[in-house]
């Protein structure tokens, strides 16, 4: 298959791409400066120009061709609007354009729920709010993975799956983020749904294999 990661340089995307390295999947590692981003040198990882200010129609040149869209870009604060909520939004318009089987995007959790926004938050939780109300008015096959506070370990945990409005835990490490969305690239038994990720007791199979039941 081949993979587009919007975001590839992100602190999920760098994770992500020496996740997905290995496989033998055709990645394309989207980032604004390519020069400069050659971060794993691997001949099925091709790091590309990529820019969420550019227009749908030239994303969607960006996609064709493409089976599965990874979404973990974010502005880190610093330009929400522009970034976190139109570019993700143009992405997933592009997405549909492009004929793209599979879109995985990675939200916040309580995205959901605007009752829990913290108000130092509020602003960053619209934006992830919109793009995933906009993703589900597609017909693309996604998953929403809204992981709770995330932090910088380097260990791969086990973990928890949960709806939104159920109890999760209350972090999780973004290399763990990066390792669920790698192994979601081929879960195709988890469609059009919302995953809150957390640290928990299960293993990655495990877990996956519980919610396509319970789906």
């Amino acid at each position: 298959m081949k993979i587009f990661v919007v975001g590839a340089n992100g602190q999920i995307g760098r994770h992500l791409i020496n996740d997905l390295a290995p496989s033998y999947h055709e990645i394309f590692a989207g980032v604004r400066d390519v020069a400069s981003k050659t971060l794993v040198k691997k001949e099925n990882v091709s790091y590309v120009s990529f820019d969420l200010t550019w227009s749908v129609e030239k994303m969607t040149e960006a996609f064709k061709g493409i089976d599965v869209l990874i979404f973990a870009a974010g502005s880190q604060g610093k330009n929400l609007l522009q970034v976190d909520l139109d570019g993700a939004i143009k992405t997933v318009i592009a997405a549909e354009n492009a004929h793209v089987s599979r879109y995985l995007m990675v939200s916040a959790v309580y995205a959901d729920e605007p009752a829990k926004w913290p108000e130092s938050m509020t602003d960053y939780n619209i934006t992830k709010h919109y793009a995933d109300e906009r993703l589900k008015r597609t017909n693309l096959d996604f998953v929403i993975l809204q992981p709770v506070t995330l932090t910088n370990d380097e260990e791969v945990t086990s973990i928890q799956l949960t709806k939104p409005n159920e109890k999760a835990s209350k972090t999780i490490t973004r290399s763990t983020v990066a390792a669920v969305l790698a192994a979601l690239v081929e879960e195709t038994d988890i469609s059009r749904t919302t995953l809150v990720l957390s640290e928990g007791s299960k293993e990655l199979n495990t877990a996956f294999q519980e919610w396509a039941k319970e789906e």
